[in-house]
C-alpha cells in the first residue's frame, strides 16, 4: 500500500510534524481545562452575589439565611481554589470575585485587600470598566466600616408622586376659598440629600361667593367654581431611611385667570413638609405632607396625601 506524502517531504518528516501536533495539544489541554473552570468559577460567583448574598444580609430565617451563607461560602472556597492554582498571569477578574464574596461574608479585611488588589491592576483598562468602578464603591464601603463610620442609607435618585388634598386661601377683605386638589410632584436628587423639586396643584375650588355670601359671576356672567392651577419648583431635602422625610422651601406661581386679586399673575413660596412610608422594599409607598406659603396677597394651606414610585439610587 503507497502512503500519500506532501511533494519535498519525507514520510519521517509527516511522522515528525504530527507528533508535534499532538504533543502541543497534550500540552494545551491542561490550560484549556483551567480556562474552563475560571469561567465556571466567576459565572458561579456571579449567580451567588445575585441570589444567595441578598439572602444572607436581609435577615430572614435562620434556616434560609444559613442555606444561603453556606453556598456563598462553598463559591468562595472555589474561587480562591481556582485563582490561586490558576498560572501566571492570574486571572484578576477572580480576585474581584473573591473580593465581593468576602465583602457579602462580612470578612471585610479580606475583601478590601483583594479589592484594591484589583482595582489597582486593572483601572484604566475598558474591559474591566464596570467592576472597577464598582470595586472602587466597594472599597469606600469597606474603608468606611472598617473605620467604624455607618453609613446613611442614599435617598432615591428619582420620586414622582401622585396624590390629592385641600386647599385653603385666605386674602385680606375677601372671602377664603376651599379647593379640592389633584397634585403631581417630580424629585430629582443632586446631591446627598438635596433634590430639585417641581409640582403641579390642580386645585377646584367650591361655588364661589363674594364677602356679601352673593355667587360670583366670572366674565360669561355665569357663577361657578374655580379651577387654579399652581405651579412650584425649589429646593428639597429627602432624608432615606426606613420612613423617608422630606423638608422644602418652594417658590409657586399660578394664573389668575379671573383677576380676583386684580394682577393676571399669581407668585408666592410654600415650606413643604411630609413623610414618605415604603411598601417594604418595593419602590412604592404611600405620602402624606402639608404645605404652608403665601400666593400674591393670599395665604395658601395645604394638606395632601398620595402614593410615589422611587427610582435609581
Amino acid at each position: 500500500m503507497k502512503v500519500l506524502a506532501l511533494p519535498g517531504l519525507r514520510r519521517g518528516s509527516v511522522v515528525g510534524a504530527l507528533a508535534l501536533v499532538l504533543l502541543a495539544a497534550l500540552l494545551l489541554l491542561p490550560t484549556l481545562a483551567a480556562a474552563g473552570e475560571v469561567d465556571d468559577a466567576a459565572l458561579n460567583a456571579d449567580r451567588v452575589n445575585q441570589d444567595a448574598c441578598l439572602a444572607v444580609g436581609e435577615g430572614r430565617e435562620v434556616n434560609e439565611a444559613g442555606v444561603a451563607m453556606a453556598e456563598v461560602s462553598a463559591v468562595w472556597v472555589e474561587v480562591d481554589r481556582v485563582l490561586e492554582a490558576a498560572p501566571e498571569p492570574k486571572p484578576s477578574f477572580l480576585q474581584y470575585w473573591r473580593g465581593v464574596l468576602g465583602q457579602c461574608l462580612d470578612q471585610d479585611e479580606l475583601a478590601l485587600k483583594d479589592l484594591q488588589a484589583f482595582v489597582e491592576q486593572e483601572s484604566g483598562n475598558a474591559v474591566y470598566a464596570d467592576l472597577v468602578r464598582d470595586g472602587k464603591q466597594r472599597i469606600t464601603r469597606l474603608e468606611r466600616s472598617l473605620a467604624g463610620i455607618v453609613d446613611r442609607p442614599t435617598p432615591p435618585l428619582l420620586v414622582i408622586s401622585l396624590g390629592g388634598g385641600y386647599q385653603r386661601m385666605e386674602a385680606p377683605s375677601l372671602t377664603g376659598w376651599n379647593y379640592g386638589v389633584a397634585s403631581v410632584d417630580v424629585s430629582v436628587r443632586l446631591i446627598g440629600p438635596l433634590a430639585l423639586t417641581g409640582f403641579l396643584r390642580l386645585g377646584v375650588s367650591d361655588l364661589n361667593l363674594d364677602s356679601e355670601g352673593e355667587p360670583v359671576a366670572y366674565d360669561d356672567g355665569q357663577p361657578g367654581r374655580s379651577v387654579l392651577p399652581v405651579f412650584g419648583l425649589g429646593p428639597l431635602l429627602r432624608f432615606a431611611g426606613p420612613v423617608y422625610g422630606f423638608v422644602g422651601l418652594l417658590a409657586q406661581f399660578s394664573p389668575d385667570d379671573h383677576q380676583q386679586l386684580n394682577t393676571p399673575f399669581l407668585a408666592g413660596a410654600t415650606l413643604t413638609g411630609g413623610v414618605e412610608i415604603p411598601f417594604g422594599d418595593a419602590p412604592l409607598g404611600v405620602k402624606a405632607w402639608g404645605e404652608v406659603g403665601f400666593l400674591h396677597a393670599s395665604i395658601t394651606l395645604r394638606g395632601m396625601g398620595g402614593l410615589f414610585v422611587r427610582l435609581g439610587e
